[in-house]
């Protein structure tokens, strides 16, 4: 007899069987970054640069003039599913007009594929 089937639990994973990515230099922090977690930031007249998560958050938190916004990180988790398979996903936060979304997502050869899934809060920049 299958065990019955939990919706949810965490585990902790060892960092060392997380797949890897490739990794490009941010053009504001110049930190080595996964390249799932770049984005190309800018505009067709002044050109673009490639930043990571954090510098784009910081770059569209100054541009609309939100002060205060932190950047959380967040380390890879693992969840099982039904057939005890275990689903390894990493995280990734970006800010924009009108909320904040939070990515989570598997990685197959360094890049996002497999289960993914997003919250966005368009409420969070009303404040408490």
């Amino acid at each position: 007899m299958r065990p019955p089937c939990r919706l949810l639990y965490l585990l902790r994973m060892d960092s060392a069987k997380f797949t890897r990515s490739q990794q490009i230099r941010c053009e504001c922090c110049s930190q080595s970054t996964p390249s799932y977690d770049i984005v190309n930031f800018g505009a067709m007249e002044s050109g673009y640069r490639q930043l990571c998560s954090e510098c784009f958050n910081m770059e569209v938190a100054k541009l609309d003039g939100l002060e205060g916004f932190e950047h959380t990180k967040f380390e890879p988790v693992g969840f099982p599913d039904c057939t005890r398979e275990v689903h390894e996903f990493q995280f990734r936060i970006k800010l924009f007009g009108t909320g904040v979304a939070l990515d989570a997502f598997e990685l197959s050869d360094g890049q996002p594929a497999g289960y993914e899934f997003q919250i966005i809060d368009l409420l969070v920049l009303l404040g408490d």
